[in-house]
């Protein structure tokens, strides 16, 4: 005999956690959401994300790419004018307190004393050009390395790949400035350019 007890349709959907995840994609009454939908969801808040730091991510990597233009002209200019002057004044001071024996065409010597030894102020004023040299080079060093940095800070986290994987990307590469002071980097370069500018024109005046 059959019973009469009414079947509940919503008691089909009251099984085990295993079985609503084998007979439906979504199961409402057991509050499983589907996988796929949890990914897109997830997908749309790390792209969310990406498109709201983008535009400060590349108006930090174009200034940074602008002062390190600038920075690179003015110093292959400047380097090329100092290096001129170290180039002059070392000739004189390697010629400096020597003789030079020219021999005759009689078969005599002439002995013809160079000028004397230098003196300080010409010491220091090539130790000064020198000095701005190297300072002079290592801001365009820095230069070219904040370069480098900021078109992959702007290239990385942008590559074909996970959403999630990009942000995170991004946000080690934003860590990174901070780690590696890169900042202080940006501000140390035209200093140093600036020192060595100071340091030409002391050479000049002493």
């Amino acid at each position: 005999m059959a019973d009469p007890t009414p079947v509940n349709n919503n008691s089909l959907h009251m099984h085990a956690q295993g079985d609503a995840c084998k007979r439906c994609n979504h199961c409402n009454h057991c509050n499983h959401p589907n996988d796929s939908a949890q990914q897109d969801s997830g997908n749309g808040i790390w792209d969310m994300y990406l498109d709201e730091v983008k535009e400060d991510d590349k108006r930090i990597s174009d200034a940074w790419k602008e002062d390190s233009n600038g920075i690179l002209v003015f110093t292959g200019l400047f380097s090329a004018t100092v290096g001129a002057f170290i180039i002059e004044f070392y000739k004189q001071l390697s010629n400096s307190g020597n003789q030079t024996v020219i021999p005759l065409a009689n078969g005599n010597f002439s002995i013809i004393a160079n000028p004397p030894s230098p003196s300080a102020s010409m010491i220091w004023a090539n130790a000064m050009w020198l000095i701005s040299l190297v300072l002079s080079l290592t801001s365009a060093l820095i230069a070219t390395l904040l370069q480098q940095w900021a078109r992959r800070y702007v290239e990385m986290p942008h590559r074909p790949s996970d959403p999630k994987d990009r942000a995170r990307v991004r946000s080690f590469l934003f860590l990174g400035t901070g780690i590696y002071k890169i900042r202080f980097a940006v501000q140390i370069a035209p200093t140093l350019l600036h020192i060595s500018v100071y340091l030409f024109f002391a050479g000049l005046v002493v």
